[in-house]
């Protein structure tokens, strides 16, 4: 019996094991989706989802018409489907968005979460001029919209270059809570030098919330006369999510002294960026490590030469013994070719005019000598000095602000500015000294009757403020005559004389500055020209050079009255003397006005 019932359970179980197999041969095997088809499918489930979530709002809004917020979170959700390139995207969401706007433009023009949606949407000159109507009457709004409206306008106005009032804008946004906005606000109130509202501000600000924001305001404390000031922001950030760039966190940690931290965190890093090379080479000047910062000179990099120029400076004038090394060699014979290129740039004019004299000449056109011992040898070497030697003097003096002066992106500090042009001065006026005593005291100075022509003077100095005034009133009516890198020099010289030395700066920029600039462009050059062509060009293209070289175009109308009524008065009393007198009276009007 026991083996009949074991067969019995033998056989049952292959039958149920063959009824098994036979089922799972007769069902068909799983087919896998294509690519395209698969992507067909998780397209039309994300439309249905986003159909069904516009659904979820329009309810909403059935149940609240009156809410404006519920109404711009609607067009905001719609937003975000409508980028194609970068984002996610609906086909139908780019219609939905612009009518969403639209109604919300229509149904709610005057609700201030309309308006600041509606902002939110422009840019450039169009963003600002919005922007400033709403910030006018945006006293009473909720204290979210205000602060993130105050955020919106500063950051159209950096992009249209108005730093001062973007500035404004962002310490109000960034004291009513906007974090956007702390970095651009801490710049403007050091700018200010509000210092202790700069670091209240950057202490009580609630975290970035990346590390874009969170790197500009370590750089904006790094601008803070308190030295700790960037680490203890940098420090803030020690449990985030995101990291800090080395570049950066090495410049607090050196901001702060420690050197040997940013050593350490820049001797992990291998990227070759811009920003990490000069972090490195000023943590290397900081170690007076001179070998190492000799190193990271490379002037054959065209791409960063006002950089690379600094750094040849700063080295070659700390440690003059490395201009031995390969780097600074290289670097040397680099410079000094620039020096010597930049010194025959006024042939490219001089040659062909010395050609079109000799062709007056042979024609029996008697050359006019405005001053007989001055040729077209001395206007050469005249241009040579007003082009070789600021760069060359701020190279020496002022090492730590060439890229500066020659990126033309900023303004070097006061105090340096100062002392460039102080330099500057005195060493082109003993440059020019040869030639000073070769044109002799009555052709520099002037005699009686070049006394007697004060008037003259007067009445030429009341045209260029006549032309002043006139540019004055152009730039009101159309919005130019903006912020040139000359005005922000002037500026800076001029708050530099508020804070410290007013009568120094005064007579370098009212007195040695002029008469330089007068025994170059109406000296040498006015004379050198006008012996092989007519005064009548020759005072032309002198007055377009002294405009030129002031690099001011909204005001180069002004500088060129200036240039060819100096080179009047210099033919009409065959002295230096008047013209120096209208530049000097002019340069002491404007500069004690910007002071």
């Amino acid at each position: 019996r026991r083996i009949r019932n074991a067969l019995a359970g033998i056989a049952q179980g292959g039958a149920i094991l063959a009824v098994a197999a036979h089922a799972h041969a007769a069902s068909p095997a799983p087919v896998a989706p294509t690519p395209e088809s698969g992507v067909v499918h998780v397209t039309q489930a994300k439309a249905a989802a986003y159909r069904d979530v516009l659904a979820q709002f329009d309810a909403a809004i059935r149940a609240q018409p009156r809410d404006a917020a519920l109404a711009v979170a609607r067009c905001r959700f719609i937003e975000n489907f409508t980028d194609e390139d970068y984002g996610e995207y609906i086909e139908s969401a780019p219609d939905d968005f612009e009518a969403c706007a639209k109604a919300l433009e229509s149904k709610w023009p005057n609700e201030p979460v309309a308006q600041l949606f509606a902002l939110q949407r422009l840019w450039g000159e169009d963003a600002v001029e919005q922007g400033e109507k709403l910030v006018a009457v945006s006293k009473d709004w909720p204290t979210p919209l205000r602060r993130a409206l105050l955020g919106k306008v500063s950051e159209a106005l950096q992009g249209q270059d108005q730093p001062e009032r973007a500035g404004e804008l962002a310490v109000m946004a960034a004291f009513l809570g906007e974090p956007s906005s702390v970095a651009t606000a801490v710049t403007h109130l050091a700018k200010r030098k509000e210092f202790a509202a700069a670091t209240a501000l950057l202490r009580d600000a609630p975290l970035a919330d990346g590390a874009w924001p969170a790197r500009k305001r370590i750089e904006a404390a790094l601008a803070l006369p308190d030295p700790e000031a960037a680490l203890a922001e940098l420090r803030r950030y020690a449990g985030a999510q995101f990291e800090i760039a080395p570049a950066i966190a090495a410049r607090a940690y050196l901001r702060a002294g420690d050197v040997a931290t940013a050593r350490k965190l820049l001797s992990a890093e291998d990227d070759k960026t811009e920003a990490l090379k000069q972090v490195r080479f000023d943590v290397a000047i900081a170690a007076n490590d001179m070998p190492a910062a000799a190193q990271l000179v490379d002037m054959t990099d065209t791409d960063q030469m006002a950089a690379n120029a600094q750094r040849f400076a700063i080295v070659a004038t700390r440690a003059p013994g490395t201009l031995m090394t390969r780097p600074m060699l290289m670097a040397s014979m680099i410079c000094l070719l620039a020096v010597g290129m930049i010194a025959l740039l006024p042939g490219l004019l001089l040659v062909p005019i010395h050609y079109r004299g000799l062709i007056r000449e042979v024609s029996g056109k008697a050359p006019f000598a405005l001053f007989h011992s001055i040729g077209l040898r001395h206007a050469w070497y005249g241009l040579a000095l007003m082009l070789c030697v600021p760069p060359v003097v701020a190279a020496v003096v002022s090492p730590d602000t060439l890229a500066m002066l020659l990126g033309e992106e900023s303004v070097p500090p006061p105090q340096a500015l100062f002392r460039i042009t102080a330099w500057g001065a005195v060493i082109g006026l003993l440059c020019t000294l040869p030639i000073v005593l070769r044109m002799g005291r009555r052709e520099v100075i002037g005699d009686r009757a070049a006394l007697k022509a004060w008037w003259r003077v007067l009445l030429a100095w009341a045209i260029v403020l006549g032309v002043g005034w006139l540019l004055s009133l152009w730039h009101q009516a159309t919005g130019g005559g903006g912020e040139t890198m000359q005005i922000k020099m002037v500026d800076a010289l001029a708050v530099g004389a508020r804070d410290a030395r007013p009568l120094v700066t005064v007579l370098v920029v009212a007195l040695l500055a002029p008469i330089f600039e007068e025994i170059i462009f109406r000296g040498v050059v006015l004379g050198g020209l006008s012996r092989y062509i007519s005064f009548g060009w020759a005072n032309l293209l002198q007055a377009l050079l002294f405009a030129a070289i002031h690099d001011d175009l909204p005001r180069f109308p002004y500088y060129f009255t200036l240039g060819l009524l100096a080179g009047a008065l210099v033919k009409r009393t065959q002295a230096l003397g008047p013209a120096i007198a209208l530049h000097v009276l002019n340069n002491l009007l404007a500069f004690s006005l910007r002071m």
